[in-house]
C-alpha cells in the first residue's frame, strides 16, 4: 500500500510527508502520538494553571467577540460533569462558532485564561458523540501541510487495510508472550486503556531493537567492502595538519584521529562514529579527515543538518585552511541564487573543490561529483537513511565518519559495538565552568534583573522557547519565542534579537553574526541554537519552560555557553507547580555536566514513565516511549532464544545504521 492511496493524502501533502522524512506507509505507523487526551476520566473546571480534559455541555448560545481586526475571541457558557460552570474560549478562531451546538456535550482541553476568571483557553475539543469510545484519543505533532486530524485519520487506514510481517519469529513471540505486531500498532495509535499502551509500546520498541542486537552480534560476518581509495603519507599529513591548526589537540582528539588513521591504512572502507560530549572538538578531528582526502586528490563532503551549521563549519574550514595549497572550499545551499548553485555544482563536477560542505543540497540529484572518496556526516541522527545514502551514491565505497553530540550511554554503545566502530571523545579544550540554576515562576524577576546587569558588562544571552507562537495543541504564549522576545524587549537595556527555524537562512545568518560580533547582546529562538552557534564568548543561557525539554537537549543547550572556558550560567525557568519527577530530573541536570552520566541516567530512570497520575489529562508520549535497559536485556534473550532454533533476521548494513541513529534520536530526543 503506497500514501497515495490513502484517502485525504494528495500529492501536496504526501510532498510534505516526504520532507519529514515520511516515504511509506510503514514510515507513517512509526509516527507516533506525542500526546494522548483521555476521555475516560475527564476533570473539573479549575483554576489551577494546569492542562485538564473536560467533559461539559453548551448551555447558551455561542459568542464571538471582534476585538480588533483580524483578531476574535469565541466564548461558550459551558457547565462541566461535576456540575461547575465556566466559559470555554477560542482565540481567533471564529469558525469553532458554527461547529459548536447549544445543549450539546463536548470533550475540551486546555488550562485557565489567567487574565479571563473562570475561563477555559481550548486547544483541542470533540463532540461527545463523535469520541469514537476510545480511551484515549492520539494527537499528533502537526507536518506542515498535514494536521494531527489527517494524520490520524490516515493511520487509521493503513491498519485497517494493511499487515506487516514482524522481525521476531512466531515462535519467539509465543513464548515471550508479546503482543501481535499490527495489534501492537493499533494500541499504540489508538490505546484502550494504559495497560494496553504500555505493553503495545514495549512491543513496538523490542521489534526495532532485536534487529540491532541481532545484527551487533553477527556483524563480523557481515565485513567491509574492499577499499577502493588510497590514502598514501597520512602521517606526514597528520603533521602538516597539527601545524596548520591554532590550538593543540586534546589526548581524546588525537587518539580518535588514530583510530581514523589505522581504518584509512586498512584494506577495508572507515565506517566509524564520533561521539563526542557537548564541546569536546568533534570538528577539528573531521576536518582533518577532510584534509587526508583532499592531499591525495580526491573529494570529501561534509554535511550538516541545518544551514546554520553547515555555515559555521564552512567559516572554520575557510580560516583553517587559508594559504594551504592544494585545498579548495565550496560550500552549497538551497538559499543560494540559481547562478551561484550552477557554479558551484560545475566545481564540484570537474573536480575543482575538494571539499564540499553543505546540508542537504550537497546530495541532491542535480551534484554530481568527480570523485568523492570521503564523507563526513555530521548530527547524524538528524537524516533518514535514504539521505545518508544519496550523498554516500555519489561516489565508490565511500569512507564515512559520522558524529553526534548526544552521548550514548553505555549500555546502549554495547550494542552497536562491532558492526559500526566507536570513537569517544571525552576531554573538552576548555574545561566547562558553567553554574546551573533552577529558576520557578517566583524567581524570575530577579533573574532577568541578574541578566540586565550581566549585559551591562559585556555579557552574550541565549534565551531558548519551546515554541515559536502558540500552535492549536499548546497553549504556551508566555513561553513562546515571539512573546518572550516581546517582553525582553521591553525590559532589558539592550537589543534583543529574534531568531525561529521558519526565518530564512539569510536573515538568520545575519542575526547570528551580529550576535557573535557582539552587535547584538541578546538572542531569542527556539532549539535551532541547539547545534552550530559557537559563540564562544556567549555566557549566559536561559531555558524558559525547561521541564519541557530532554535531558540531551538541555545538556546541548548549555553546552552553547562557557565554550572558551569563562564563568558562565544557565538558567532552567520552570513553572511553579513543576512535578516532583520533572524536578528530580533537573535536579540530577544541575549537579551533572558529564554527558554521559545524564545519558545513562536517563536511559535508567525514564523507562515508561510514571504512568500514575495520568487519569485526569493528557499522557504525553515522552511519558511511555523509552528505550529502558531491561528492553536491551530482554532483546537479547529474544536473540538468542532465536540462534538456538536457527532463526535469522534479514538486515541490511544500511538499514541497520539507520536504525541506529533512530535509536540515538531516541536518546536526544527523551
Amino acid at each position: 500500500m503506497e500514501l497515495s492511496c490513502i484517502t485525504g493524502l494528495g500529492k501536496t501533502r504526501i510532498e510534505s510527508l516526504n520532507e519529514a522524512g515520511i516515504f511509506s506507509c510503514k514510515n507513517l505507523l512509526d509516527y507516533f502520538p506525542k500526546k494522548y487526551y483521555n476521555f475516560l476520566s475527564p476533570s473539573p473546571f479549575a483554576p489551577d494553571g494546569t492542562y485538564k480534559m473536560i467533559k461539559g455541555k453548551v448551555i447558551a448560545p455561542v459568542k464571538v467577540s471582534r476585538i480588533r481586526k483580524n483578531f476574535s475571541i469565541v466564548t461558550a457558557k459551558m457547565i462541566d460533569s461535576f456540575g461547575g460552570e465556566f466559559s470555554a474560549i477560542w482565540y481567533n478562531q471564529p469558525f469553532v462558532k458554527n461547529a459548536l451546538k447549544e445543549n450539546t456535550e463536548y470533550f475540551v482541553y486546555g488550562k485557565d485564561a489567567k487574565n479571563k476568571k473562570n475561563s477555559l483557553m481550548v486547544s483541542y475539543f470533540k463532540s461527545v458523540d463523535k469520541s469514537e469510545e476510545l480511551s484515549f484519543f492520539p494527537v499528533y505533532k502537526n507536518i506542515e501541510n498535514v494536521h494531527s486530524e489527517i494524520i490520524r485519520k490516515s493511520i487509521a487506514q493503513i491498519l485497517e487495510k494493511q499487515a506487516y510481517s514482524s522481525q521476531i519469529s512466531p515462535a519467539s513471540c509465543e513464548t515471550f508472550e508479546l503482543m501481535e505486531l499490527m495489534e501492537a500498532y493499533s494500541q499504540c495509535h489508538f490505546p484502550s486503556n494504559i495497560i494496553d499502551l504500555e505493553a503495545a509500546k514495549n512491543r513496538i520498541l523490542l521489534e526495532k531493537l532485536v534487529p540491532i542486537v541481532y545484527m551487533s552480534e553477527n556483524s563480523k560476518k557481515l565485513g567491509r567492502d574492499e577499499r577502493k581509495h588510497t590514502f598514501a603519507k597520512i602521517d606526514e599529513i597528520y603533521n602538516e595538519y597539527k601545524q596548520i591548526l591554532p590550538f593543540v589537540l586534546t589526548h581524546s582528539q588525537m587518539t580518535a584521529i588514530s583510530d581514523i588513521i589505522k581504518d584509512l591504512e586498512s584494506n577495508q572502507n572507515m565506517n566509524r562514529l564520533l561521539e563526542g560530549d557537548v564541546g569536546s572538538g568533534k570538528t577539528a578531528v573531521a576536518m582533518f579527515c577532510l584534509f587526508v582526502a583532499a592531499r591525495n586528490g580526491y573529494q570529501a563532503a561534509m554535511l550538516a543538518p541545518t544551514e546554520i551549521l553547515a555555515t559555521e563549519h564552512y567559516k572554520l574550514a575557510l580560516k583553517m585552511f587559508d594559504g594551504v595549497n592544494g585545498v579548495n572550499i565550496v560550500f552549497l545551499s538551497s538559499s543560494m541564487t540559481s547562478a551561484e548553485k550552477k557554479a558551484i555544482v560545475n566545481k564540484i563536477k570537474t573536480g575543482e573543490a575538494n571539499i564540499i560542505i553543505g546540508s542537504h543540497s550537497i546530495f541532491s540529484k542535480s551534484v554530481e561529483y568527480n570523485n568523492l572518496a570521503f564523507a563526513v556526516i555530521d548530527e547524524q541522527h538528524k537524516f533518514g537513511v535514504k539521505h545518508r545514502a544519496n550523498l554516500l551514491e555519489k561516489g565508490e565505497n565511500v569512507d564515512t565518519l559520522t558524529m553526534s553530540a548526544t552521548p550514548i550511554p553505555r549500555s546502549l554503545a554495547l550494542v552497536f559495538e562491532g558492526s559500526l566502530d566507536i570513537s569517544i571523545l571525552k576531554a573538552r579544550p576548555h574545561a566547562q565552568n558553567v553554574q546551573t540554576n533552577i529558576v520557578g515562576k517566583h524567581k524570575e524577576s530577579d533573574m532577568w534583573k541578574f541578566v540586565n546587569d550581566k549585559i551591562k558588562s559585556g555579557s552574550k544571552v541565549f534565551v531558548v522557547c519551546p515554541k515559536i507562537e502558540e500552535d492549536d495543541d499548546y497553549t504556551l504564549s508566555e513561553q513562546s519565542a515571539i512573546a518572550v522576545h516581546k517582553y525582553l524587549s521591553s525590559i532589558l537595556n539592550t537589543e534583543v534579537a529574534l531568531v525561529h527555524g521558519k526565518m530564512k537562512a539569510e536573515e538568520t545568518n545575519i542575526l547570528f553574526e551580529n550576535f557573535k560580533s557582539g552587535k547584538t547582546r541578546v538572542i531569542v529562538s527556539t532549539t535551532i541554537v541547539e547545534v552550530g552557534v559557537d559563540a564562544k564568548d556567549a555566557d549566559i543561557m536561559v531555558i524558559m519552560q525547561a521541564s519541557n525539554f530532554g535531558l540531551a537537549s538541555l545538556h546541548q543547550l548549555r553546552g552553547r555557553v562557557g565554550r572558551d572556558g569563562r564563568q558562565s550560567w544557565c538558567f532552567c525557568v520552570v513553572p511553579n507547580d513543576i512535578s516532583s519527577k520533572s524536578l528530580e530530573r533537573l535536579s540530577f541536570f544541575k549537579k551533572n555536566t558529564d554527558g554521559f552520566k545524564i545519558a545513562e541516567y536517563d536511559l535508567e530512570s525514564r523507562g515508561a514513565g510514571n504512568l500514575s497520575g495520568y487519569e485526569q489529562h493528557g499522557l504525553d508520549s515522552n511519558e511511555v516511549w523509552g528505550y529502558s535497559i531491561d528492553l536491551f536485556e530482554q532483546a537479547k534473550r529474544i536473540v538468542s532464544y532465536m540462534k538456538n532454533r536457527g532463526e535469522t533476521i534479514e538486515m541490511s548494513q544500511e538499514l541497520y545504521e539507520g536504525t541506529v541513529g533512530k535509536l540515538i534520536e531516541s536518546v536526544a530526543m527523551n
